[in-house]
């Protein structure tokens, strides 16, 4: 289910206060870090640590995952570009710019 952009930080923020940035390294090792987004205007800002700086730095393509829990019953991805600030640390600035959301429903149970 497609999210605007619009709808995005409320939407978001009603998710709760962290989620999980997930980004792909050269090697195609996954990273998935735990996080606290900020939303500031139109850019997400997230603190990560080395690997998922350094993955970010390799390929930006990045996204956040904030999974369904409570009142929701489907996760919100949102799938943008990261720019990482600084050289990469335990303690890393990360934005990211969103290019596209949606609402995704769990998988049945087997």
């Amino acid at each position: 289910m497609k999210v605007s952009l619009d709808e995005l930080r409320p939407l978001a923020e009603s998710y709760g206060s962290t989620a999980y940035v997930v980004s792909g390294a050269g090697d195609g090792a996954p990273r998935v870090t735990h996080v606290s987004p900020r939303f500031v205007g139109d850019v997400i800002e997230v603190v990560v640590g080395g690997n998922a700086s350094r993955a970010a730095l390799e390929n930006p393509q990045v996204s956040l995952l904030w999974p369904a829990s409570g009142s929701h019953r489907m996760s919100l991805i949102v799938d943008g570009a990261a720019e990482v600030e600084g050289e990469p640390g335990p303690d890393t600035l990360m934005r990211v710019t969103p290019a596209g959301a949606v609402r995704h429903r769990a998988a049945p149970a087997l």
